[in-house]
């Protein structure tokens, strides 16, 4: 998103706006998406199989969660999300639209769901380029993908294997984490401060969940 902002200004769409002094936000851009797909798989924690959200729930995305077969449950405050009885994610189609379409924020975590969804599941992105980065890395636990311009293919698999990945953003980066939380094996996340910068106390969060991750500091 920096480099798409970058590229803009230099374009002359946006004015290079500047402030005196300093101005510090403090977890802006945390992402409620990432822990409801963690939440609605009980392989990422063997006691969690119900969860209840007290801030909402994006439409696009509930939608989503449903066609994957998951149990969504809006009540008058909380959102329920429950896998219980899933055995598999069905796979499903995406096409990110501004709101109140699919957010685009939100392709990156599903697109890793949808690495062990039954079927094959199709992306597109239509807000922004060069969203798919991150999708080497994702092949590297064993997943089918292909991408090519705005479109990715998935092609579902049973299961995926521990390994060794980098970010390289924070959408992608959390789409990594869901996938090492599914793998069977152990796997390492590096350049992990690209996730925390949009998850706040990520570690802590999982852990609470049964999930078996720690940080570990690099020399």
């Amino acid at each position: 998103y920096d480099e798409y902002i970058r590229r803009e200004i230099a374009n002359g769409k946006y004015p290079p706006y500047k402030s005196s002094g300093m101005a510090y936000i403090r977890f802006a851009c945390e992402e409620k998406e990432l822990f409801k797909l963690l939440f609605m798989r009980d392989r990422t924690a063997e006691d969690v199989n119900k969860i209840e959200f007290t801030d909402g729930m994006d439409k696009g995305a509930q939608a989503k969660l449903a066609e994957m077969g998951v149990y969504v449950e809006e009540l008058d405050e909380a959102v329920i999300v429950s896998a219980e009885d899933v055995q598999n994610f069905r796979n499903v189609n995406i096409k990110t639209l501004p709101y109140p379409g699919f957010p685009t924020d939100a392709a990156a975590p599903f697109l890793a769901a949808a690495c062990i969804a039954s079927g094959t599941s199709v992306f597109i992105e239509t807000i922004f380029d060069n969203r798919y980065g991150y999708v080497g890395e994702l092949t590297r636990f064993g997943a089918h993908i292909k991408a090519e311009g705005r479109m990715a293919v998935v092609e579902g698999v049973p299961s995926l294997s521990g390994a060794a990945v980098k970010c390289t953003d924070l959408r992608g980066g959390a789409a990594l984490v869901i996938a090492g939380l599914v793998a069977e094996g152990t796997t390492r996340v590096e350049n992990i401060h690209y996730v925390e910068r949009g998850y706040e106390r990520l570690i802590e969060k999982l852990t609470a969940l049964g999930a078996k991750i720690r940080r570990v500091e690099e020399n």
